[in-house]
């Protein structure tokens, strides 16, 4: 890991979806949260391992657990004991790494509300497009219709590409790679521009599954 790098535009965060509510009970597998090694971040429950890269900046727990402090719930009410309480809080951000360029890559666990339990993975992108369009309004989003599958790593997942043009020659590319698992959403979302594209598939080639397997994320080819 390096120093913090600068930053550029860069639309970062999952926004909330609002689907259709649907009343479906599902029964709910014990989470927990993974963990930000000396290496990089690694967690059984996502089936999940990132080695990080020379070059690339992974924020530690201390800098994550800022980011999700606001409306959080505490397991301690001392200030000297607080410990977020991962399982209660709606979005976990499991990890977050960044190049120098502001190209990055998080990845984001969030707990469904019960009447969204039976959600797919395709109504979850499609309300994930809905909720970009309007947080964007002043600007152009361009959206890949196509809805990818993907089978890597042992796993099952569904992607799409997004793009918000700023104007200027800026647009900021995201690529929503999603799946499902016992009444929660867990999302890797890839950031970055044109120019900065090589270095964010370069990110996504430091996944592997939780035993080690490879856990290839093809970044798309540009909207």
């Amino acid at each position: 890991a390096t120093s913090t790098p600068t930053s550029q535009p860069t639309a970062t965060s999952t926004p909330t979806p609002q689907p259709t509510a649907t009343s479906v009970p599902v029964k709910e597998e014990s989470y927990e949260k993974g963990k930000i090694t000396e290496t990089g971040f690694e967690s059984k429950w996502l089936n999940l391992r990132f080695t990080t890269p020379n070059g690339a900046f992974l924020l530690s727990q201390e800098e994550l657990d800022q980011v999700m402090a606001q409306g959080a719930e505490w397991l301690y009410g001392d200030e000297a004991q607080q410990q977020l309480d991962y399982a209660a809080l709606t979005t976990v951000t499991e990890m977050m790494v960044q190049n120098a360029d502001g190209s990055n890559v998080i990845v984001q666990v969030e707990k469904l509300p019960v009447l969204y339990l039976a959600m797919t993975e395709e109504e979850y992108i499609s309300a994930l497009v809905t909720n970009l369009k309007n947080s964007n309004a002043a600007v152009e989003v361009l959206t890949d219709e196509n809805v990818y599958s993907l089978e890597t790593g042992g796993e099952s997942y569904k992607g799409i590409t997004t793009a918000v043009d700023y104007g200027e020659g800026t647009i900021v590319y995201q690529d929503y790679i999603v799946r499902k698992k016992a009444g929660r959403m867990i999302s890797l979302v890839f950031s970055y521009t044109d120019i900065s594209m090589k270095n964010v598939m370069a990110l996504a080639e430091c996944f592997s599954s939780y035993d080690g397997k490879p856990a290839v994320f093809p970044v798309q080819s540009a909207l």
